[in-house]
């Protein structure tokens, strides 16, 4: 419903700013509060369930760019072989959502399936994006995950990283949040964090 609502909202906007109406209808309005739920994800021994089912090499290196970097599907369709600093042991996410360069540490499991493909040159990736959600999407309802998106599996970087004692501002900035508040849907899984907090009290 928001999501209507935005769109509704922005079109409104223009339409003033063209002059085709003299004010705007929902000016003031505000959008509906929505429960947030929260994210799916992917467990360790999970994560290994799926790669146990894809019998392709290729297809499980892209499963893990997707585990390992946190990237969008549209940035993993996106990326360059240009964009893989091997010196620097980076990734760098160059089309992203929001038009912010950002850039990613390889993982050490990550950089070994790297350069077991090297040297290469253009797409990493050289399908569709539709057609890498086709065949991750495949793989995970065989391992028995029907109901996962493959957005679930940027899910599954920041919520095995935050489980893992990662503070949310670091997440954010890995993931490409612009806004603290999208990261913050994570925050249920770092009790660890409120721990920390109240340890430093100076008293």
């Amino acid at each position: 419903m928001n999501t209507h609502l935005r769109h509704l909202k922005a079109s409104l906007t223009k339409a003033v700013e063209w002059e085709f109406i003299k004010e705007h209808p929902f000016k003031g309005y505000k959008l509906l509060k929505v429960q947030q739920k929260p994210p799916a994800f992917l467990l360790p021994e999970q994560i290994e369930r799926v790669l146990s089912v894809i019998d392709n090499d290729f297809w499980s290196f892209v499963f893990k760019i997707f585990i390992y970097t946190g990237m969008r599907l549209s940035e993993v369709a996106n990326l360059q072989w240009k964009d893989i600093d091997l010196n620097r042991g980076v990734i760098t996410v160059r089309k992203a959502k929001n038009y912010q360069t950002r850039v990613i540490p390889l993982h050490p499991k990550l950089r070994a399936e790297v350069e077991k493909r090297l040297p290469a040159v253009g797409k990493v990736v050289p399908y569709h994006k539709d057609y890498i959600y086709h065949k991750i999407k495949g793989y995970l309802k065989k391992a028995g995950f029907p109901n996962l998106r493959v957005h679930d599996l940027r899910h599954t970087f920041a919520s095995l990283m935050v489980m893992s004692g990662v503070d949310l501002k670091t997440v954010q900035e890995l993931l490409g949040h612009q806004d603290y508040r999208t990261t913050e849907i994570y925050a249920h899984l770092a009790p660890y964090h409120l721990q920390d907090a109240i340890r430093k009290l100076p008293i």
